[in-house]
């Protein structure tokens, strides 16, 4: 027996139950072209990408049902 639902039922089938898909996507990080970047640009620019990270997690953590969670990065 399968679990899921059907193509023309809903109730019985083998495919997976529709479920919400929330997707955000950020402003683009500009980011020029070094032959040979030092430490200091490569974080710098990880910095960069963290903060935005952070920002669209704490704009956006409501519509994942996710208001009281903390976004840790490690």
């Amino acid at each position: 027996m399968f679990y899921g639902r059907g193509i023309f039922q809903y109730n019985y089938g083998y495919l997976p139950y529709r479920c919400r898909i929330v997707t955000v996507v950020g402003k683009p990080i500009n980011v020029e072209k070094v032959e040979e970047p030092t430490q200091e640009q490569v974080d710098m620019l990880h910095q960069k990408y963290i903060d935005q990270l952070t920002q669209l997690f704490e704009e956006h953590k409501t519509s994942y049902d996710a208001a009281d969670c903390v976004l840790e990065i490690v």
